[in-house]
């Protein structure tokens, strides 16, 4: 392994082809092209998200939040203003908001919470601001 990864902790694959923007692209790579005359586009991507080593997101949408070591989001996902500890695993287009969830939380394909206050009220712990806790052993389905 050259030394230059020998330490890296995360590594981000982001782009396409980049035809769309293109002439833009044609020197250089879709994620790097200028925006804002100070930001590149990968800068927005990022902003806002905290990612631990280890961390699966497969094409999945993350925002405003903080991903703990060993946590896997699966395609079509979408996590915003949430918290996920250590070895959470979110299933396939599912969607949190405002989460907190313990660690090894598994999250089932297509589930929603966070969305539907009253049915969040009925299975797990929500603060009056709305934050859902999920705790750690909680079987969701």
């Amino acid at each position: 392994m050259p030394n230059e990864l020998h330490n890296t902790l995360t590594m981000i694959l982001a782009g396409g082809q980049g035809s769309r923007l293109y002439p833009l692209t044609s020197n250089q790579a879709k994620p790097a092209v200028p925006f804002g005359g100070m930001y590149r586009i990968i800068d927005f991507t990022l902003s806002n998200l905290v990612v631990a080593q280890g961390c699966v997101i497969a094409n999945a949408r993350v925002e405003h939040s903080v991903i703990s070591a060993g946590v896997h989001i699966d395609s079509g996902a979408q996590v915003t203003d949430s918290v996920l500890l250590e070895g959470v695993k979110v299933g396939a287009n599912a969607q949190l908001h405002r989460v907190i969830a313990d660690e090894g939380v598994v999250i089932p394909p297509g589930t929603q919470i966070g969305i539907d206050t009253e049915a969040d009220l009925r299975r797990f712990t929500v603060t009056d601001g709305g934050v859902v806790a999920i705790s750690k052993g909680l079987p969701i389905e």
